[in-house]
């Protein structure tokens, strides 16, 4: 089984609202996300907030996972991806699936694409690539997970990423959605109108 972990940390400038609630439509950021990992069968989700962000977020009324909150400085990315994930049914899972919240145009399709692709292959660590550049969602088998809590130092998923390269199979998208990172609103509007996505 693949879980989902949504990194859901920091602010938006120069508003200091919370990128997770920024909106595409009539959506937040995250409620998008979890809409797209839920379509795309990865019913098992963990939110991980921000310590700032602890308490702002309201996501009782329609978010059916757990919600951890963790100072990314403490530690780093990763060890909210390890916070995080200690968090999920350890029963049969397999990986995860993570997803920082500044990208919001996750879609079911892209998600199904890098679950396929991950159960095809025998790599640890799954990532799309839209032109060249890598993006999201990447899963990580338990396995990179568990190694990754032993490192020593601050890290975040890119340079872990960079750290199992071996491990690592990139697949290419049409889906500019995997690699469009958000920190405003008025950033995401410009972005929609670069991409036309």
């Amino acid at each position: 089984m693949i879980s989902g972990i949504i990194l859901a940390g920091g602010y938006a400038t120069p508003s200091q609202v919370p990128i997770a609630l920024l909106e595409f439509g009539k959506k937040t950021f995250i409620q998008h996300i979890v809409d797209a990992f839920y379509s795309a069968q990865v019913s098992d989700v963990v939110v991980v907030l921000g310590s700032a962000e602890e308490g702002t977020i309201q996501m009782s009324s329609w978010f059916e996972g757990k919600i951890v909150s963790h100072d990314h400085s403490n530690g780093g990315v990763m060890k909210s991806v390890c916070i995080g994930y200690d968090m999920l049914d350890q029963k049969e899972l397999h990986g995860a699936m993570i997803c920082p919240v500044q990208y919001p145009l996750m879609t079911q399709s892209l998600l199904v694409n890098v679950l396929q692709a991950y159960w095809k292959s025998n790599k640890k660590i799954v990532a799309p690539t839209y032109r060249g550049e890598r993006g999201y969602p990447v899963i990580m088998n338990q396995s990179i997970i568990e190694e990754t809590k032993s490192l020593p130092g601050k890290h975040d998923i890119e340079s872990v990423l960079h750290q199992y390269d071996d491990r690592l199979l990139e697949f290419p998208t049409d889906e500019a959605g995997a690699i469009l990172s958000v920190n405003s609103q008025s950033d995401f509007k410009e972005k929609i109108i670069q991409r036309r996505v």
